[in-house]
């Protein structure tokens, strides 16, 4: 009993006791003591600006801001400006701030903004530091150094402005080009030797203002003129290149040759080779080169500078020498030969002013000339050859003849023997016919043709002309024979032969062939005739005619064949001869295979009297 009594007694004391202390706190609270604030971390509300350049003052309020003890600005940290208090601090941002999130530190928590703080660009003068100048001329291309020269967007020396030589972004990331170089080209301006000129620089500022900054550095020109050091050959010819070596070359705008400007190859020349053609010019003494040169565009001297070569140019002048032509021609004829030396220069050849076609030979000894179909016979006719590009011409001769053809001569006739290209020729008109339409004409006309024929089982080849006259009287009767072989006439024919040729005092361009005319000069009317004339792909012996029939009937390259125009009869039997004409072998194109022969054709010259068909009635029909 007396434990529990000392239990109770134990609890009772321990209450009164916290009692009477919850009455002492009472007592104190009541006596006015303030209450201490719990510490709490900051917050940022908002800041201002909310972007800038560096160095710019950013005001920043929240709440329980004043013991800041850190701020950064993108993990920078920046410095307090002026007294912090708990809902405003100001800081001044550095150029090592790029930008970012603001972040404020207390002792008691940290607060960031949502958005960044943005720095704005600087924006940075153009600025000179070097300018090349030693011995630096009109058009020299120099490298400015600076700084920020990328934005510059014109350069002037004084007032008159330069020309910038950008490069492309491959030069630059090679070279590592920047804002720190700027390559311009020296314009021309007027200035007293030795005089400086200040240089300007004009770009766009930051404000979008257009700036034309004087750079405060000078520069002083150094002319230099272009030199001829040397010419690739002092004695060219007219006409042909030449290469100027010397300095300063790409000032030239003309070249002379003595007063004759020449012309410049642009592509081929630069600063130090000048590619020119050497013109004609009238001085017969060697002459001067003469370089004609300017400044650029705004060099506004009216003739230009010159500068002389120091040694003299003599030109070969090679020219046509020793040149000849006929005293005349036929008419009807449609050739003839100019020769002398040096023909390649000649660059026309007029008859009578008017250009005709000329060809110049292999060894460049003729000239092969054309006169026009329309030319008459006519006396006192000029032939002129033209030469160094038209600045030269001669007239070769005043007297110059077209006398008119007595017979009909055809030159270089081509007769073809194929089935599908064969060919019909009219010895009088000089027109072709075709396999369609030459029996139309072939009554009235005399037609030369040629047919092939190939042999397989003998291998025997060979092209001929003859007869179209036919069992129905179609066509006109001729017959054929080799001139100057198997005759009983002393000479074999010779002056017939020089007659066709050309070749003596009376031949085909002057006098008349008749019957008369050539029995007269040796022909033999006596001698066997012939059906055909034939060339063999496979026997030289009988186209020499030294086997079989070839000795009347066979043909050679130069062989004259006569072609005898008679009254005939279906039987063989010939009476009156009522022409002759001539037919000379110049060329045969085959080969000795049956495609070879089949596709054959002979180049001939016809040689017809005019009035061959005056007699014409008398055929046989």
């Amino acid at each position: 009993m007396k434990d529990i009594i000392k239990e109770i007694s134990k609890w009772t004391s321990i209450i009164i006791s916290v009692l009477m202390f919850a009455v002492s706190c009472s007592d104190d609270k009541e006596d006015g003591a303030p209450e201490e604030p719990v510490p709490v971390a900051p917050t940022i509300t908002n800041f201002v600006p909310p972007h800038g350049v560096p160095g710019v003052t950013i005001t920043i309020t929240g709440t329980d801001l004043k013991e800041v003890s850190e701020v950064t600005i993108g993990g920078k940290e920046v410095t307090l400006v002026g007294e912090a208090t708990d809902t405003e601090i100001k800081v001044m941002t550095t150029e090592e701030v790029t930008g970012g999130k603001i972040k404020v530190t207390t002792p008691y928590g940290t607060a960031e903004t949502v958005s960044e703080f943005v720095v704005d660009e600087v924006f940075q003068a153009p600025s000179l530091i070097t300018v090349p100048q030693d011995n630096v001329s009109y058009l020299d291309i120099i490298t400015l150094e600076g700084e920020n020269l990328d934005i510059v967007e014109k350069v002037f020396f004084g007032n008159v402005e330069a020309k910038i030589i950008r490069e492309d972004e491959a030069t630059r990331a090679v070279e590592g080009a920047s804002g720190t170089e700027l390559k311009v080209e020296v314009p021309y301006y007027e200035v007293a030797i030795g005089e400086s000129v200040n240089l300007f620089l004009e770009y766009t500022d930051g404000d979008g203002q257009l700036v034309k900054k004087d750079t405060e550095k000078n520069f002083t020109v150094t002319p230099r003129a272009p030199q001829l050091e040397n010419v690739s050959s002092l004695e060219a010819d007219f006409f042909e290149s030449v290469s100027l070596e010397g300095t300063d070359l790409n000032l030239v705008e003309k070249v002379l040759f003595g007063t004759t400007e020449a012309t410049i190859d642009k592509e081929s020349s630069n600063n130090t080779v000048l590619k020119v053609t050497v013109p004609y010019y009238e001085e017969e003494e060697a002459v001067k080169i003469t370089l004609i040169y300017r400044y650029g565009e705004k060099d506004n001297i009216l003739e230009g500078r010159k500068s002389d070569s120091a040694d003299e140019f003599a030109a070969k002048k090679v020219k046509p020498e020793n040149v000849e032509c006929p005293a005349s021609v036929m008419l009807g004829t449609s050739t003839f030969e100019i020769t002398g030396d040096n023909l390649d220069k000649v660059e026309k050849v007029l008859f009578n002013e008017t250009e005709i076609t000329s060809t110049l030979s292999d060894d460049k000894m003729k000239l092969i000339c054309s006169l026009p179909s329309t030319v008459e016979a006519s006396s006192n006719n000029t032939i002129t050859i033209v030469y160094w590009q038209e600045n030269k011409k001669e007239v070769i001769r005043s007297d110059f003849g077209i006398k008119e053809l007595v017979n009909y001569i055809w030159k270089n006739v081509k007769l073809y023997s194929n089935e599908t290209e064969r060919n019909y020729f009219s010895v009088t008109t000089g027109k072709e016919y075709t396999i369609e339409n030459y029996k139309e004409v072939q009554n009235e006309q005399l037609l030369l043709s040629l047919t092939n024929k190939w042999k397989e089982s003998s291998k025997e080849a060979y092209i001929q002309m003859s007869s179209l006259y036919s069992s129905d009287r179609s066509g006109l009767p001729i017959k054929f024979r080799r001139i100057g072989f198997n005759t009983s006439i002393d000479g074999l024919e010779q002056g017939v032969i020089d007659f066709i040729k050309g070749n003596s005092e009376e031949n085909v361009e002057n006098t008349l062939i008749s019957w008369n005319k050539m029995k007269e000069i040796g022909y033999d009317s006596n001698s066997r005739e012939s059906s055909v004339i034939r060339y063999k792909l496979n026997d030289d012996a009988y186209n020499e005619g030294t086997s079989g029939n070839g000795k009347y009937e066979g043909t050679k390259l130069g062989q004259i064949s006569a072609i005898i125009l008679r009254t005939g009869t279906l039987s063989g039997d010939v009476s009156e001869v009522l022409g002759i004409g001539f037919v000379e072998l110049v060329s045969v194109d085959a080969d000795y295979t049956q495609e070879g022969v089949q596709n054959s054709s002979w180049t001939v010259n016809v040689y017809f009297p005019k009035n061959i068909l005056e007699n014409i009635d008398k055929v046989i029909r």
